[in-house]
């Protein structure tokens, strides 16, 4: 039975510096995975991120229906979707290629992307299963924001949300959604706080991922420790996870030597 194996961003873009990684998910003795936050939310360059993620709007259509006396009315969000630089998609074919699938998360009205179609990244899923994965992050974003409100911490997507609207509320805007307040920085700094408040978001989202799936390891190599702020990945918040969802946060080189036995015999000697 293969390890499921979660890999944070920070991992699967250096695998050349564990070499044993790929071979064992190659030969299945890790079942690897990452968050399709790598392409949505992490997709937009750092520099775009307040462009972006400040210009979406919720949107309705309305139009007759096709039985008589009836009105179709629909409700998404009209935002400007990220373009992957040559680079990212060369990572994201490289995850294909190698046999990690994409985690899916919640569906949002508004404040996420949708995973450009050309990307097959998803592992085939029973709706049955797919259900039970959603009502399970579902609870890990209620028990991030209920833990965000007693802290008075901003993780996850809660530290994106308190600044959208702690920007709305100083510039006096109102009947906006909470992103649309990211768009408001009044100088550098504030931007470079919607940029790493839109990577906190991702990782936020990885980890409810991850518990969602009920995956083995979270492995990365983030601390929290570069973080201005709280961080998901600090180590008190990474101590809550693991007593509380029972998440096992893993370094590679722990996973290398966990798989190690494993191995082929060519494979289990590389350094």
């Amino acid at each position: 039975m293969p390890i499921k194996v979660t890999f944070d961003t920070n991992v699967f873009q250096r695998f050349d510096n564990y070499p044993k990684l790929l071979p064992a998910i190659h030969q299945k003795i890790i079942r690897g995975y990452f968050s399709d936050t790598f392409i949505t939310l992490e997709g937009v360059m750092r520099q775009d991120r307040v462009k972006i993620f400040g210009s979406r709007k919720i949107k309705t259509d309305t139009k007759m229906g096709l039985t008589p006396n009836t009105i179709n009315i629909t409700i998404g969000a009209s935002m400007q979707q990220p373009t992957l630089n040559e680079q990212h998609k060369q990572s994201i074919n490289f995850l294909i290629e190698n046999d990690l699938f994409g985690l899916r998360g919640q569906v949002y009205l508004g404040d996420n992307f949708n995973v450009p179609y050309n990307f097959d990244i998803y592992e085939r899923t029973d709706i049955s299963d797919l259900i039970k994965f959603r009502e399970k992050m579902s609870e890990v974003e209620i028990a991030i924001g209920n833990k965000n409100n007693e802290t008075g911490y901003g993780v996850g997507k809660c530290r994106a949300r308190k600044l959208g609207l702690k920007l709305l509320a100083r510039e006096k805007v109102s009947g906006k959604f909470w992103y649309e307040g990211l768009s408001l920085c009044r100088d550098r700094s504030e931007t470079k706080d919607v940029i790493a408040a839109v990577s906190e978001w991702a990782d936020g989202e990885s980890i409810m991922r991850h518990i969602g799936y009920s995956n083995d390891y979270f492995c990365t190599m983030d601390e929290g420790k570069m973080a201005k702020y709280a961080s998901i990945f600090d180590d008190y918040h990474k101590k809550w996870l693991e007593s509380t969802f029972g998440v096992r946060f893993i370094t590679p080189k722990q996973l290398e030597a966990i798989i190690t036995p494993q191995l082929d015999i060519g494979e289990r000697y590389q350094v």
